[in-house]
Formats: structure tokens, sequence, C-alpha cells
């Protein structure tokens, strides 16, 4: 929620929809039914490497070495 903040955005701005972990949502992102997700590199890795979808930060302290190009959420918002 703090990068939602930080882009002046209330909560109910963004709708939220449950799964039933990243393998599910990774395939919803794919299939058009979300605009996005939140998951691991790993769960995520094999989709960002077909080009189904991309990695806009990586919510770390430093830049992930398996994507040295997607920067981190604090660069991207300037938050933790």
């Amino acid at each position: 929620m703090g990068w939602m903040r930080a882009m002046g955005l209330p909560a109910n701005q963004v709708a939220w929809s449950a799964s039933n972990g990243a393998a599910p949502a990774m395939q919803d992102l794919v299939a058009g039914s979300l605009d996005l997700t939140t998951c691991s590199v790993p769960e995520a890795r094999a989709t960002i490497e077909a080009g189904q979808a991309r990695s806009l930060a990586i919510m770390a302290q430093t830049r992930n070495p398996v994507f040295p190009e997607v920067p981190t959420l604090k660069e991207t918002l300037g938050v933790d």
C-alpha cells in the first residue's frame, strides 16, 4: 500500500483480485484478466523470459542479478 500512497492513489483506486498463489495469478495476467500482480522472480521468470509479461520493479533493496535492467521499487517510486 505504500507505493499507492506515494503515487497519491486511494486504496480503492486499484481493483484487487484474490488468487490461490503466483501460478494462477500469472496465468490470469497472461490471459488478460489482471493488469498487475506481485510475485517472486522465480515464480515470474519463465513468463517474463517468454515475453508474456514484464517486470516493472523488484521489491528488494538492490536489483536482482537475473534481471539487472529491472529497477527496484525504491528507484522507481522513491519509496521503501
